[in-house]
């Protein structure tokens, strides 16, 4: 009983995963669609700093968005990281941090990128050096056919 209960709420919580997803995905195209019709009104601005700043926190949005959709479908620390990376560069770029926020973030990022790096993409050599001798045996047999073709022309 306990794990049918268990197995109903993983598949109820999917499914909401999945409605949140699409709801965000309709958000993110009806904002797409607003910034690219805001592009020519940004050029006649008058007041082209604030304007340009709220043209790069929404354009930051959108993108944070788009990556919050692929986490929550794919449920991937790649993704997870890129999420946070996008969230602290859009912190930077739009606000005026003070010195002291500013070097924070930097070693944020920093820290982010190090996970990314070491972490991360050691995972991914780990599972690429498992089909290492694969690619191995490939590269075998296309230089064998490669040999019998110039023997063929010559």
């Amino acid at each position: 009983m306990r794990q049918k209960t268990q197995e109903i709420l993983f598949r109820l919580s999917y499914i909401l995963e999945v409605l949140i997803s699409l709801i965000i995905v309709v958000a993110i195209m009806i904002l797409g669609i607003k910034l690219a019709i805001q592009v020519p009104v940004l050029a006649k601005s008058q007041n082209i700093e604030g304007d340009f700043a709220l043209f790069l926190s929404t354009c930051f949005s959108l993108i944070i968005g788009i990556e919050l959709v692929k986490m929550l479908v794919k449920h991937s620390l790649t993704i997870a990281v890129e999420v946070l990376v996008f969230s602290l560069a859009r912190q930077m770029v739009v606000k005026h941090l003070s010195a002291v926020e500013t070097l924070i973030t930097i070693f944020s990022l920093a820290g982010l990128f190090a996970i990314r790096m070491w972490l991360i993409h050691r995972e991914k050599d780990k599972v690429l050096g498992e089909l290492k001798p694969l690619a191995d045996k490939e590269n075998k047999v296309v230089e064998m056919m490669r040999n019998d073709f110039e023997e063929a022309v010559k």
